[in-house]
């Protein structure tokens, strides 16, 4: 057995960033994130079937007494709202999420319902080795950002040897300085949270973000994927102004996508006539893409892929 020290000194090195790293500054695009599923229930279907069909009977495994198919059926109506939702608040996903920027966790972070957060903290750790990352306007000319970037960490570091605590240092580091964080939540908040975050009214490193992590759950789940859809495309029309809190006072910051008819641009003249986000630039850059309004699958039992069909055949 190890002894209690070596087994402290392991979760030390563990915890504590090296402080005598040195000064360095990465440049990082919305090419850089990454969304990784790190823990996942194997079968959520099953308890999802058992929960939906509870009120129907003392039997609590309904699972047992139906067939595979039967069991897609129930899971499917769960999903289309056609029975009540609490059972899609029993999947749990946990996500790591690398190289994105602190504004866009800013974002992020504000889903509270079902959803926890850990996130990268600054207060107390060495910060010479933070990247920065470039927005896409800026990648061909960059306007001297990434001069004043690495002047600003130039700052950052000598306010080290001035007796100057990193809480208080820290406050020259950009909003687009380099962060990461992990979260877990149920099905329903994931639901709910990708359904703002994939419209293009929000900023690009946050609808890569929704992409990755809809791509992130598909790999494992491509029936509950299929529901991570952008609240536009349930609504069956455009969200622009919804999504721009009194922009019947103030008007919209950016015009539509024109992912759905209807956005008013004589009623709401935009600030910018573009999207807040490209989408196509976006998913040309993360490498993945998000299926287009008519591209959504009507799954049934004999088009439903086989690692969610080998799930609704288990025991």
């Amino acid at each position: 057995m190890k002894k209690l020290t070596d087994t402290n000194n392991e979760i030390k090195h563990a915890l504590c960033e090296i402080n005598n790293s040195k000064l360095q500054t990465n440049i990082y695009t919305i090419a850089d994130m990454r969304v990784k599923l790190i823990d996942w229930m194997y079968n959520p279907y099953k308890t999802i079937v058992n929960m939906a069909m509870k009120t129907w009977n003392n039997t609590s495994n309904k699972w047992s007494i139906l067939s595979p198919e039967a069991r897609f059926v129930v899971v499917k109506d769960v999903l289309d709202n056609k029975a009540l939702p609490l059972a899609l608040e029993h999947p749990t996903f946990s996500f790591s999420v690398d190289t994105i920027s602190r504004a866009a966790f800013d974002q992020i972070a504000r889903a509270r319902i079902g959803i926890v957060f850990s996130s990268k903290g600054q207060k107390d750790d060495y910060l010479d080795d933070i990247g920065f990352i470039l927005p896409t306007k800026f990648i061909r000319r960059d306007y001297g950002i990434v001069d004043a970037i690495r002047s600003i960490k130039q700052v950052y570091h000598e306010l080290q040897h001035k007796d100057v605590p990193n809480w208080a240092r820290r406050c020259v580091l950009p909003m687009y300085s380099e962060h990461s964080f992990i979260f877990s939540c149920n099905f329903m908040a994931l639901k709910n949270l990708l359904a703002k975050r994939l419209e293009t009214t929000e900023m690009e490193d946050v609808v890569a973000f929704a992409i990755l992590t809809r791509a992130a759950v598909k790999a494992e789940f491509p029936l509950l994927a299929n529901y991570l859809r952008p609240a536009s495309d349930f609504a069956k029309r455009d969200l622009t102004t919804a999504f721009n809190g009194f922009s019947d006072i103030v008007s919209v910051p950016h015009s539509s996508d024109n992912r759905h008819k209807g956005f008013d641009s004589d009623k709401y003249p935009p600030i910018f006539n573009e999207p807040c986000t490209d989408i196509e630039l976006v998913q040309s850059l993360i490498h993945c893409t998000l299926p287009k309004p008519n591209e959504w699958i009507e799954f049934t039992w004999d088009t439903l892929k086989c690692i969610d069909k080998s799930r609704f055949s288990a025991d």
